[in-house]
């Protein structure tokens, strides 16, 4: 299974914390996008996640509150 990510603030970092940490998903099957690259990297280093360029390239997507109002505007 595939986990794709636009916003990694606080629900999709613990999402992707739980998931990797119980074995669920490995770190490598999970692609996530954030507008500033600092959190997506530091989420990319403890984890081992794809960070994607842009929220184009996820098909399965967790859209955070804060990110999906700024899309939607």
């Amino acid at each position: 299974m595939k986990l794709g990510f636009i916003g990694c603030g606080n629900m999709a970092s613990a999402i992707i914390s739980g998931t990797v940490k119980s074995g669920t998903v490995a770190g490598s099957d999970i692609y996530a996008f954030n507008p500033t690259e600092t959190k997506v990297n530091m989420l990319a280093e403890k984890f081992g996640i794809n960070s994607c360029k842009s929220g184009v390239e996820l098909s399965l997507i967790h859209i955070s509150e804060p990110t999906r109002h700024s899309l939607i505007s």
